[in-house]
């Protein structure tokens, strides 16, 4: 309610701002098999503590409207089921009560190839290409700083040449993230054969600039 409709503006401001700010802090999201034969390989772009089965991964804080992305590999030899519960857990950043939310993620096994393909879902491939593509980067600077600038380009063109047969094959190959990152591994191809040494200035610049792009690929 607004007494006067010359305040409407103050008012408007005050909630737009409230909305934008923090609204969750320690941040916590907490993976975990549930099916004998299900493992977590991988997570890509965050640092994850392990117990166990469990891992727990630190997320930075939340924003009104914001979203954070968490792309993670699994292997498993169950037969038909199998199921992870994850658990997001952290604090309002206003009152400190601390809050949870859980969801079980479950698929289905099966042999089925048209099944599989036909079930893909093309956002998901897009940010999974987007974090192995950040992670090829980052073992590519790897590489380069110990002075195999070509076995940094052959990993480059190898994750390249992965993302367009994939893309190809489920049908995102124009999805504007994967262009991208076909055009910033063509960059990234160019700037390593006309960088000079790793230990340059420009090739200290260059390392600096990959890494930098590679993390904030991973959790876009």
């Amino acid at each position: 309610y607004v007494q006067r409709a010359a305040d409407l503006e103050s008012v408007f401001a005050r909630e737009i701002s409230s909305l934008s700010g923090t609204i969750a802090s320690n941040v916590e999201l907490t993976l975990e098999p549930l099916c004998a034969g299900v493992a977590i390989e991988e997570i890509y772009g965050y640092a994850a503590k392990r117990d166990g089965k469990r891992f727990t991964i630190a997320l930075p804080d939340l924003f009104g409207g914001d979203s954070r992305k968490a792309v993670i590999r699994f292997s498993n030899t169950a037969q038909t089921r199998a199921a992870v519960k994850a658990t997001l857990r952290f604090k309002h950043a206003r009152t400190g009560a601390a809050h949870s939310v859980t969801s079980i993620l479950a698929y289905d096994i099966t042999g089925n190839t048209a099944q599989v393909d036909g079930a893909v879902n093309r956002d998901v491939m897009a940010k999974v290409e987007q974090a192995e593509t950040a992670k090829s980067i980052r073992e590519a600077m790897v590489a380069y700083e110990k002075g195999h600038a070509e076995e940094a380009r052959k990993m480059i063109a190898t994750q390249k040449a992965t993302t367009q047969q994939r893309a190809s094959k489920y049908g995102y190959d124009k999805d504007a993230r994967v262009l991208d990152l076909e055009a910033s591994a063509e960059k990234l191809d160019d700037a390593i054969q006309a960088a000079p040494a790793a230990t340059s200035d420009e090739g200290k610049a260059m390392r600096k600039a990959s890494k930098a792009a590679a993390g904030a690929m991973s959790k876009q």
